[in-house]
C-alpha cells in the first residue's frame, strides 16, 4: 500500500503532526525522474489537501476545482480574444 492511499484510509489520523517531513519528500519527489515516483507524490499531495483542508469533504473540494477551473478558463478566453 503507498502512502497515497494510507492518508485517505487513515483520514481521522494526526497528519499534521507529520506534515514538514511529508511536504519535504513530497516536492523532492516532484522533481524525480521515474514518472511513477512523481505521480505517487502528486497523488499524495492531494490527497493530503483533501484530508486536512476540505476534512475529506470531496464534494466541496470539487465543486472548488471546478469553479478555478471554469475561472481560469474564462480568464484564457478573455486574454486570447
Amino acid at each position: 500500500m503507498l502512502l497515497a492511499e494510507l492518508v485517505l484510509d487513515q483520514s481521522l489520523s494526526r497528519w499534521e503532526e507529520h506534515l514538514p517531513l511529508m511536504l519535504h519528500v513530497i516536492f523532492l519527489a516532484l522533481d524525480h525522474g521515474k514518472a511513477w515516483v512523481y505521480e505517487h507524490s502528486k497523488r499524495l499531495l492531494i490527497n493530503l489537501i483533501i484530508v486536512l483542508v476540505c476534512r475529506g469533504d470531496h464534494v466541496s473540494l470539487a465543486q472548488s476545482l471546478f469553479n478555478f477551473i471554469t475561472i481560469s478558463e474564462q480568464g484564457l478566453v478573455n486574454t486570447v480574444c
